[in-house]
């Protein structure tokens, strides 16, 4: 699996969600757009997920 964040250029955040199912089956991939920073923090942490403190950690936004 992997996520990548990205930052549109009108200040929205976008995260794209891959799952990695083999040669056979291909990849499925999930993709969120959230209106702002607040907005992406709230959805990620709410889900308390190891992964998404990753995400945001790996792109500076783990501190308030």
């Amino acid at each position: 699996m992997t996520q990548t964040l990205y930052r549109t250029a009108d200040h929205h955040y976008v995260v794209r969600t891959c799952l990695h199912l083999g040669a056979e089956q291909g990849d499925a991939c999930d993709v969120m757009v959230y209106a702002s920073e607040a907005e992406m923090r709230e959805a990620l942490s709410a889900g308390g997920d190891g992964l998404d403190r990753a995400l945001l950690a790996a792109a500076g936004l783990d501190r308030p």
